[in-house]
């Protein structure tokens, strides 16, 4: 735990104090090797609170693992703090036991295989989500709204795994991309899903691999409504040797609320190979 001290002095400039950092690294002396970080029980990097003035800002815990980072301590809180930055390389954590995480700002890198499973307490800006290779991605905010700023990079995924973004009891607002090789795409807000322009949703099957494109999933699951002026694209898998794919289904729904798009296209993927038995998806 790294923490500010608290300010209870009466008047406007008293102040609490600012969290320290929280650094953590595992190594490769060996090349080849791989050792993860495993979290048994909860980092916290808080600012102290101020009665009369300013509390001070939360500060920042880094993970950096040249394997996974796993969750050790079942459904307890990982880490609390203003902004989580991982760097792994084998996962971080599972769709099955998530990372608990209660954080303001989240920037998340994933470079080889396995999954990224993440459950934030309240609600998160999503800075970056970047994950290499066909592993699921998965964030759950219990509370709060979820935004995905443009100032980041959106979330991304290589492969075609799944990219699921829910918020269980607010908003999703998408302001940034989210894109995947193929991959589901499937955003679940309980009282409404926006985008806007930068905001676009592109999911495109790996050329030659013959698999449908994933498709995109909006849902809003109470009163709310859905508002999306980023484009959203579902490209088949192009082909040189044989029939191309097609495009995945773009379903958007809300259970209590008004549906306004901009601009949605599925389309089937190109062959450019000779002959008459190479075709369009």
């Amino acid at each position: 735990t790294t923490s500010g001290g608290n300010s209870t002095g009466p008047g406007p400039n008293h102040n609490g104090g600012a969290a320290a950092a929280v650094n953590i690294t595992s190594g490769d002396a060996a090349p080849g090797d791989t050792h993860a970080i495993t979290l048994n029980g909860t980092i916290t990097a808080l600012g102290g609170s101020a009665t009369n003035g300013t509390a001070g800002a939360d500060g920042t815990v880094t993970l950096t693992a040249d394997g996974a980072v796993v969750d050790g301590n079942a459904g307890t809180l990982n880490v609390s703090a203003g902004t989580l930055v991982i760097d792994a390389v084998t996962g971080v954590a599972s769709l099955a036991d998530p990372l608990e995480i209660s954080v303001t700002d989240l920037d998340v890198d994933n470079t080889v295989s396995g999954q990224i499973g993440l459950t934030e307490a309240n609600g998160v800006s999503v800075t970056k989500i970047a994950q290499t290779g066909n592993g699921a991605v998965t964030l759950v905010a219990t509370l709060g709204n979820i935004t995905i700023p443009t100032a980041g990079s959106g979330i991304t995924s290589t492969g075609n795994g799944t990219v699921t973004v829910t918020a269980s009891a607010g908003s999703i607002a998408i302001n940034d991309v989210i894109t995947t090789v193929g991959g589901l795409v499937d955003i679940d807000g309980q009282t409404g899903v926006t985008s806007d322009a930068n905001g676009v949703i592109t999911t495109t099957a790996a050329a030659n691999g013959g698999a449908v494109s994933g498709a995109v999933q909006i849902n809003v699951n109470g009163a709310g409504n859905i508002s999306l002026a980023g484009n959203i694209v579902s490209t088949g898998a192009a082909s040189t040797g044989g029939t191309a794919s097609a495009g995945g289904q773009v379903d958007i729904v809300t259970s209590d609320g008004t549906v306004a798009v901009g601009t949605i296209t599925t389309s089937g993927g190109n062959s450019t190979g000779p002959g008459p038995n190479h075709n369009g998806g």
